[in-house]
C-alpha cells in the first residue's frame, strides 16, 4: 500500500496509512499520523466506520460477499489478484 493522502473526484481526502506503523497519537477522536516524511491530523466524526483489515484463506470467500481485487492482467488477459479486499457484511 502507498501510504500517502489523495483528494477524490467528491473533494473527499483519501488517507491511506497502515495505523499500527504510523500512529503518533489519538487523542479523543483525533489521529495523528505520520506519512512518509510528514504527518497528518485526521479528526473521526462519532459516525464514521472504522475497519480492521484481517487476512482469511480464500477458501472462506462465499457468493453474495463485495470484493475489491486489485491486480495485473495475466499474459492471457486473466486477471491475477494482487490483493483481494472482502466486505463480509
Amino acid at each position: 500500500m502507498r501510504e500517502a493522502q489523495f483528494v477524490m473526484d467528491t473533494g473527499n481526502i483519501m488517507t491511506n496509512a497502515m495505523v499500527f506503523q504510523n500512529v503518533r497519537a489519538v487523542l479523543g477522536r483525533t489521529l495523528y499520523l505520520k506519512l512518509g516524511d510528514g504527518s497528518v491530523i485526521i479528526a473521526v466524526p462519532r459516525d464514521a466506520q472504522v475497519f480492521r483489515l484481517t487476512i482469511m484463506p480464500v477458501g472462506e470467500l462465499r457468493p453474495g460477499m463485495r470484493v475489491v481485487v486489485r491486480g495485473t492482467a495475466g499474459s492471457d488477459g486473466t486477471p491475477v489478484a494482487v490483493t483481494i479486499t472482502v466486505d463480509a457484511q
